[in-house]
């Protein structure tokens, strides 16, 4: 297998998951919110081993996993904040991601909670919703709570 291949392997193994991971959470907000059926929630959770056993290839073999992970870990905040309140749903839809990543607990990485901050930012929160989002995601730990302000303040 040539370079250009190998480029274009990786790039249409990239678009491939975020088609993916778009139609879970998209399929994660709906069956949240009771619009789905079980078969429905089914195809969604064979997504998600999908998703996490195509993983490996694009961390293993991508020099931009921080940055993708930031961006990935943004965008789902803002979709998730904007669409539905239920925080265990967004958690483990971050454990999804982060999973994907290569990062097995993302509660103890300092990344994921600046990419929640910095998806806050584009979201455009209430300050209120988001002082109380803040708490329940980081359940008061100061670290943590830095991480989240510091991606919104640079995200501004």
């Amino acid at each position: 297998m040539n370079f250009n291949n190998v480029l274009m392997f990786n790039f249409a193994c990239k678009n491939m998951f975020r088609l993916s991971l778009i139609g879970l959470l998209f399929l994660t907000v709906l069956a949240s919110l009771g619009c789905v059926s079980s078969s429905v929630s089914e195809s969604s959770d064979s997504l998600s081993a999908s998703i996490k056993s195509s993983s490996k290839s694009f961390t293993s073999s991508s020099g931009e996993s921080k940055e993708a992970y930031l961006r990935d870990i943004k965008q789902y905040t803002v979709v998730y904040t904007r669409s539905n309140p239920d925080m265990n749903g967004f958690m483990k839809g971050l454990t999804i991601i982060s999973e994907r990543y290569g990062v097995m607990n993302w509660e103890s990485y300092p990344d994921t909670f600046f990419g929640i901050g910095a998806g806050f930012a584009k979201a455009n929160i209430p300050e209120s919703q988001m002082h109380e989002l803040i708490y329940v995601i980081t359940k008061g730990d100061p670290v943590k709570v830095a991480a989240i302000h510091n991606g919104f303040s640079q995200s501004n």
